[in-house]
């Protein structure tokens, strides 16, 4: 009984000790602070998941997270879609040749790509300004091939610092605050005459849009106006409104950030939410090892319990076999008779004569096995008279 109650014991502490670490997985990406800044995947500050799911309570539209490459086939078919691109650093490259090939023919094609740029106060930014001279190679990585084909560029302003500045809504950017909080450090450097400017700050270009075949392409200098904290502290659903615009379907872009979907059997059972069928799983398998734990131990069978196990016998039995093995066969019979002749004070000193030169000549002459016989018939008649005193 007693082992039984500390077997379920052990596994109620093994299930309580499993629910209780998924739980605090479960946090965790509920908080989503694992995840790159400008995530739609982080509930907190810096993350994008309350536009994101805000996006997703209205009926009309159609939100959903691009986890794969773009040169999948699955992600060709954008054309109705407006494209976020949040948390892009200025100094870093985010997509290669291919997904941005990829993502221009979507915006060829009648997309609206917005890209969101955002700065690091710890880093220096160095001019991302074009080189005019400069050839486009359509086979460069990252972000300087993509400002030379839609000819934008970048640098920091050296005048704002760390203190927050105003952004101007300009040309067709009609919102209805005269004003939108601005802390980037960026400025935009356009250098195509079709590139517009929305809105300034110190004068300076920090949100622009283009169009790019039936498409259109939006950049803006920082993302915080896009974030979880602009939401609560800044909100402006006007700004958010103008950039959605008239489309239907918007995909927030991950795989920039590094986040992408391997189709793996783990992200078949989050897309599913099989966490509780896992959890189940595991703890009928813990309950059947449990189970068959009594079974687990080796039975010997009756052959090999036969074998391995000791016959008992008497004392008697016993001294024969010590006998054997420590006394040879042709000296035993003399060492009986002189345990007995030791052990049999009643005898006459002429039968103990009698006895001993027997036994002298016995061994001189060789005791042989056939001889102890007749040697011990002739012993008995000598103590004949005795033989209720002793036993040979």
């Amino acid at each position: 009984m007693k082992r039984i109650a500390s077997s379920l014991l052990v596994v109620f502490l093994l299930v309580l000790f499993i629910a209780g670490l998924g739980h605090l997985f479960s946090l965790r990406f509920e908080q989503g602070d694992m995840y790159p800044p400008y995530s739609s995947l982080r509930a907190d500050p810096m993350g994008l998941k309350v536009w994101f799911e805000a996006l997703q309570r209205l009926t009309p539209l159609a939100v959903e997270r691009q986890l794969r490459p773009w040169t999948r086939p699955s992600s060709h078919n954008c054309t109705d879609a407006v494209i976020i691109t949040a948390g892009q650093s200025p100094t870093h490259d985010f997509l290669g040749s291919e997904d941005c090939n990829a993502l221009m023919e979507q915006v060829d094609a009648g997309a609206r790509w917005i890209v969101a740029l955002t700065t690091d106060p710890n880093d220096r930014i160095q001019s991302r300004s074009l080189d005019p001279n400069h050839p486009t190679d359509p086979n460069r990585l990252g972000l300087w091939c993509w400002q030379q084909t839609i000819g934008l560029g970048w640098s920091q302003d050296a005048h704002s610092g760390d203190t927050w500045n105003s952004a101007w809504p300009q040309g067709d950017l009609d919102l209805d605050s005269t004003s939108l909080p601005w802390p980037g450090q960026l400025i935009l450097e356009p250098n195509d005459p079709n590139w517009q400017v929305l809105a300034t700050s110190m004068e300076e270009p920090v949100m622009v849009t283009r169009p790019w075949g039936r498409g259109s392409l939006v950049v803006l200098a920082d993302s915080y106006l896009l974030s979880n904290e602009a939401q609560v502290r800044h909100r402006h659903p006007d700004l958010l409104t103008a950039l959605i615009g008239p489309y239907t379907r918007v995909i927030f872009d991950e795989t920039h950030l590094g986040i992408s979907e391997q189709g793996s059997l783990m992200a078949l059972a989050r897309r599913y939410r099989l966490h509780g069928l896992a959890l189940g799983l595991a703890v009928t398998l813990a309950l059947f090892l449990w189970s068959r734990a009594g079974q687990l131990t080796v039975v010997a069978s009756p052959r090999d319990r036969e074998s391995t196990c000791i016959q008992g016998k008497d004392l008697g039995q016993g001294l024969a076999s010590l006998l054997q093995r420590h006394l040879p066969n042709r000296d035993l019979l003399a060492i009986c008779i002189q345990e007995y002749l030791n052990s049999a004070p009643n005898l006459s000193n002429q039968q103990r004569q009698q006895i001993e030169v027997q036994l002298e000549q016995a061994r001189n002459t060789g005791l042989k096995e056939t001889q102890c016989v007749k040697l011990y018939q002739d012993m008995v008649k000598l103590v004949q008279p005795h033989r209720h005193k002793g036993t040979l």
